[in-house]
């Protein structure tokens, strides 16, 4: 991290997913310890039998556990001006890109619609455990979730993803659950 101010938002982050996690899950902040898979992605070893995803953004962190779910994503952006058009060919197939397109090109809400875009394929592929490695074009998200806060289900990589996403206090954040 070549930015001073991002070097000291994960330090402090560092510390907070430890504090949370501790909280929910009963333990001493001490105990906890995350490792990373191979693919990248974090892995709660103390306490064990925890899914575990993490997002930040700025000097948010987001912290995701399950007990029950096998995986577990989460993302979160805050809601800014963006040329978000140009991004739409890389992270999207193009049926989805051109309904996108359609849909939101010069209305309002298109900046909040396509962080829900976004944050619901992040948490997508965070669950996959896989990241964008697994391939963010083949998350297909139905156009019913973009158009304000519920949830629903994605079929992605042969398996179904429960997802939920809310817009609070400027940031879009999403959840994704494999359900066991």
């Amino acid at each position: 991290m070549k930015s001073a101010q991002r070097r000291t938002e994960m330090a402090g982050s560092f510390g907070l997913r430890r504090q949370l996690i501790a909280e929910i899950t009963g333990c001493e902040g001490a105990d906890v310890v995350i490792e990373t898979l191979p693919e990248g992605a974090p892995a709660l070893v103390q306490p064990s039998g925890w899914a575990l995803s993490l997002a930040n953004k700025g000097q948010v962190t987001v912290v995701a556990l399950s007990k029950t779910a096998p995986a577990i994503g989460v993302d979160v952006e805050w809601v800014r001006e963006i040329r978000w058009q140009p991004m739409l060919d890389m992270i999207c197939a193009d049926g989805e890109r051109e309904a996108f397109a359609r849909t939101y090109a010069g209305k309002a809400g298109a900046q909040e619609a396509f962080f829900r875009l976004w944050t619901l394929k992040e948490a997508v592929l965070k669950a996959t455990q896989r990241g964008f490695r697994a391939g963010v074009k083949a998350v297909a998200v139905p156009e019913a979730l973009l158009a304000s806060s519920g949830q629903g289900y994605i079929l992605a990589f042969g398996e179904r993803y429960d997802v939920w996403t809310a817009h609070t206090a400027g940031a879009v954040v999403s959840l994704a659950v494999k359900p066991g």
